[in-house]
């Protein structure tokens, strides 16, 4: 999955730059009108099937499992939803990836974003760490 999520960013960075390179600017706009015309249609088709689906009794799902789908927030549901709903936390982190990343690079510029970038890819595990070393301490006492 982490290949998919690498392959993705770097596609779609390769995307923003050479709109830059030919326009001098990213157009927000039509990059967001892409992204929806070209996931949301099956994406909210299969959502619906599974309402359906569970109106007729065929799904246990809750209301928290279509909102935090439908809000592309999966990637923090607890336990990570049910088996027909669960695998929207990938889909839910390249939503957010798209979200942030041509904002940032569109108010900050491509220099700038990396650099960005390469300190939130540092600072990533710092929490882990943290927990690591305090479950660790836990343990020992």
């Amino acid at each position: 999955m982490k290949i998919f999520f690498v392959i993705s960013g770097y596609l779609i960075t390769g995307i923003l730059v050479k709109e830059i390179s030919a326009s001098g600017t990213v157009d927000l706009r039509r990059f967001y009108w892409r992204r929806i015309w070209l996931l949301m249609p099956a994406f909210y088709v299969y959502l619906f099937v599974l309402f359906a689906m569970t109106l007729l009794g065929l799904l246990p799902l809750r209301g928290r499992d279509f909102a935090s789908s439908a809000l592309y927030i999966m990637n923090y549901y607890p336990g990570g939803g049910p088996w027909s709903v669960g695998h929207f936390w990938s889909l839910a982190v390249e939503e957010q990836f798209y979200f942030v990343w041509p904002v940032s690079i569109f108010f900050f510029g491509i220099a700038q974003s990396r650099k960005a970038l390469y300190w939130i890819i540092l600072a990533a595990p710092l929490p882990r760490i943290k927990n690591r070393l305090r479950d660790d301490v836990s343990d020992s006492l």
